[in-house]
């Protein structure tokens, strides 16, 4: 079992060199170690070129330490350098490039160097995730970043919403419709100066046995008033939603899974009616429980990746394309080896997939979609918006952003969907976990991920209570 770094120390690893480039409308690997216990949980690309990726491996004596992964040449080459932070050991859950500067990270940092303790951050970049600065430590603990533009967003998978506005945190919030209070918020979708759609998903799990159990907690809130007042398009379900994506009023898809699998469901009047976009049998390997990630481009076009384990414990990755807006085909790649978690697309030609044993694969499609991009998950791909000029600070508020400070509410309004930029890109261009940013990661990497895991989870889509 891997065990928490003692002595982590800043240290550049290597270089990894792009075997052969990607073909139009293929995907091919750029990256990857032999490794076990070794992962890539989140991606974001800030253009075409420019992508930087958050991941573990052993650190050769027993413990497990933090690594980014960066280029700035489209992938052919990567270089892999130590995250850790002045003896601190830096564990992130998301990142988001909503542009090709602007950089954002969540997640927390174990302080090491100072005994032992835990600050809950948000780091941002204005290099294109070159470098890093890290503003005040959070006041909450949260795991995914539901983007508005590149200054205005959601800090959401954990009991309170945490908006930012202008960079700046606001009073954080639970949203509340009739008295009923919602604390399991896993993504946000902006349309507009004012309108904000909600997901909300719940699972408890048994401390002895592992054994999860979804709670009738599934949920889509929606505001009209900047996120003074909410209502539920519906609420109750046993089900989790994991990521919402809104490209008008009316046009929009959820992502979420049950007991018995994923589900993508579309509706175009606005969530008074939805319906089922089927997810065919992968090939060769079973149907996965969840969908760890996603990208939706516009309401025509997306990217879906979904991670599990089979009957002999091998882990597993299936990819599905949409190009209609109603139908998904299964994507042909080399290898469905190995557990993908996160997705990124800095356009709608150029996504790049990243999971276990630190694999990145990449492809460039030679089909795009007519219809525009309307932004992106984290980075160059779904949400765009208004300013911060509109946001409006809701009502039952509980908190302040930064540590230390006073809860309440206000948050950034626009923006279609989860992450963005262009359209709705994963894990940190277009998005989702990013993908989704869901639970995959904690069905293959060892006892030091553990709560990475359960972070990844939540930036996918839920909350889990003991």
């Amino acid at each position: 079992m891997t065990r928490l770094p003692l002595h982590p120390a800043f240290l550049v690893i290597g270089i990894g060199v792009l075997a052969r480039p990607a073909l139009a409308g293929t995907w091919s690997t750029q990256y990857q170690t032999a490794q076990s216990d070794t992962a890539i949980v989140s991606i974001a690309a800030a253009t075409e070129d420019k992508v930087v990726g958050f991941g573990v491996e052993p650190d050769g004596q027993g413990n497990s330490k933090p690594i980014w992964f960066r280029t700035s040449d489209g992938g052919k080459t990567w270089n892999k350098q130590d995250a850790s932070t002045g003896g601190d050991l830096l564990m992130l859950t998301h990142l988001v490039c909503p542009s090709a500067t602007r950089c954002w990270a969540v997640g927390m940092k174990i302080l090491m160097s100072t005994g032992f303790g835990i600050q809950n951050v948000l780091i941002g970049s204005t290099s294109g995730g070159d470098t890093w600065f890290w503003p005040p430590p959070l006041a909450y603990s949260e795991s995914r970043i539901a983007v508005r533009d590149p200054e205005n967003f959601y800090l959401v998978g954990g009991s309170v919403v945490l908006p930012f506005v202008a960079a700046k945190a606001q009073k954080a919030f639970v949203p509340d419709v009739e008295g009923e209070k919602f604390q399991g918020i896993s993504d946000a979708a902006f349309v507009g100066a004012s309108e904000v759609f909600l997901a909300n998903g719940e699972v408890q799990t048994d401390q002895k046995t592992g054994a999860e159990t979804i709670l009738p907690r599934g949920a889509l809130l929606h505001s009209t008033d900047g996120g003074t007042t909410w209502t539920a398009v519906f609420k109750g379900r046993t089900e989790t939603v994991d990521r919402v994506w809104f490209f008008s009023s009316l046009t929009g898809f959820i992502l979420g899974h049950t007991a018995q699998g994923p589900f993508i469901r579309r509706t175009d009047d606005g969530g008074q009616t939805w319906f089922e976009v089927l997810i065919p049998a992968p090939s060769g390997v079973p149907m996965p429980k969840y969908l760890s990630d996603a990208v939706l481009f516009h309401a025509g076009a997306g990217l879906f990746v979904g991670s599990d384990k089979d009957e002999h414990d091998q882990t597993f990755h299936v990819v599905y394309r949409m190009r209609d807006g109603h139908t998904l085909i299964e994507e042909p790649k080399p290898s469905k080896a190995r557990a993908m978690l996160t997705l990124t697309c800095p356009s709608q030609k150029v996504c790049w997939l990243a999971g276990e044993n630190h694999v990145i694969w990449r492809t460039d499609d030679d089909v795009v979609p007519e219809e525009p991009v309307q932004g992106s998950d984290a980075g160059p791909a779904v949400d765009s918006g208004a300013g911060a000029k509109d946001a409006v600070a809701p009502d039952g508020t509980v908190g302040d952003g930064s540590s230390g400070s006073d809860p309440g509410g206000a948050g950034p309004q626009d923006a279609s969907a989860g992450e963005t930029r262009g359209s709705s890109r994963g894990g940190g261009g277009c998005s989702a976990a990013g993908s989704s940013r869901a639970g995959a990661l904690g069905l293959f990497l060892a006892a030091w991920t553990a709560g990475i895991a359960m972070g990844a989870r939540k930036r996918a889509g839920t909350r889990r209570t003991p």
